[in-house]
């Protein structure tokens, strides 16, 4: 997706991209956060119970920007995002939700919409199979 369709987050004087692909779903399967569970980190971001997965799903979200940095950086641990957060005068953790949840959705979306561009593979009754026949020994 275009980067301009991707939410993004002001935070600490910085403007984070919070972009969902394969290197987020790679940091999200490293913790064990399924990106199917977007939804629930829209509707229920203040909830304590999500509030790991919330740190974690933004971690995931923002490694581009650091993975791809020139020079490359270290994906800051949770810790130093919690730090960030805290440090930011308005309470950012609904907004880091909603923006980390939005663009978890488009990536799934636009993964289902591939799957569905892809045609069907050719059924294997329409490739015929080489018949082997056992050969008389003389």
């Amino acid at each position: 997706m275009p980067p301009a369709e991707w939410p993004q987050v002001t935070l600490g004087g910085r403007i984070y991209t919070v972009k969902a692909g394969m290197l987020a779903n790679y940091e999200l399967s490293k913790v064990g956060v399924d990106p199917a569970d977007a939804l629930n980190l829209i509707r229920n971001a203040n909830d304590p119970k999500n509030f790991a997965r919330v740190i974690d799903a933004w971690r995931a979200c923002t490694a581009h920007e650091f993975v791809l940095a020139n020079p490359k950086q270290e994906i800051p641990s949770a810790e130093s995002w919690i730090a960030t957060i805290e440090a930011d005068p308005a309470n950012k953790l609904a907004e880091i939700a909603t923006a980390v949840g939005r663009a978890i959705v488009k990536w799934l979306l636009a993964q289902q919409q591939t799957a569905a561009a892809v045609p069907a593979e050719t059924p294997a009754a329409e490739t015929p199979t080489p018949t082997l026949t056992p050969q008389a020994v003389n």
